[in-house]
């Protein structure tokens, strides 16, 4: 939580004050580390950031405000790739949400994708916005529900204190309008 801390708390805290139960998950810790390190990243560290995740996965099931059936995943870079990975064979996810992430980090096939939905800067210089796209595809193979946003010149972290506040604006409110579409009781 040293970078971008502040921020993910924030995503946090609003979505506590939209009713949500929320749990942030520290994956960094199973490996001792605070970011990603070097580039790119290694199968044995993602795989290590997963059973945390699973681990945490895990964890907010078994809190009785958490209904888990539903349990949607909110990730940016890394740990959208994370999450991602994760739900693609975890029946428990049943929404992800990701900012600027991707699957060429994915560790096993896919068994199945649950409703996601995409947001990417087409100007990314860290994760190119063709994981975007490679991520579409793969929602279309899976026939998954998805949605797509890819923000014009703008690059990764667009959401950011420095990226660009209409499409922060424009992406958290999909971002909301996302998770309660599909975590919704219906």
């Amino acid at each position: 939580m040293t970078t971008r801390g502040d921020a993910l708390r924030d995503y946090a805290r609003r979505l506590v004050g939209h009713g949500y139960v929320v749990f942030l998950i520290h994956y960094f810790d199973a490996t001792e580390s605070t970011t990603a390190g070097e580039l790119p990243v290694s199968p044995s560290k993602f795989k290590l950031w997963t059973k945390a995740l699973q681990d945490g996965i895990t964890h907010a099931a078994k809190d009785p405000q958490v209904d888990r059936h539903r349990i949607g995943l909110l990730g940016f870079s890394l740990g959208a790739f994370l999450a991602l990975s994760e739900s693609s064979q975890d029946s428990r996810v049943r929404v992800v949400c990701e900012y600027y992430g991707g699957t060429s980090l994915f560790l096993a096939p896919p068994q199945r994708m649950p409703a996601t939905l995409i947001l990417h800067g087409e100007n990314d210089s860290v994760v190119p916005v063709e994981e975007a796209y490679k991520l579409e595809h793969l929602l279309k193979e899976q026939h998954a529900i998805y949605q797509i946003k890819i923000y014009p010149h703008l690059d990764h972290g667009f959401d950011g204190p420095e990226g660009d506040p209409g499409a922060s604006k424009d992406a958290w409110e999909r971002t909301m309008t996302f998770f309660d579409k599909y975590l919704a009781h219906h």
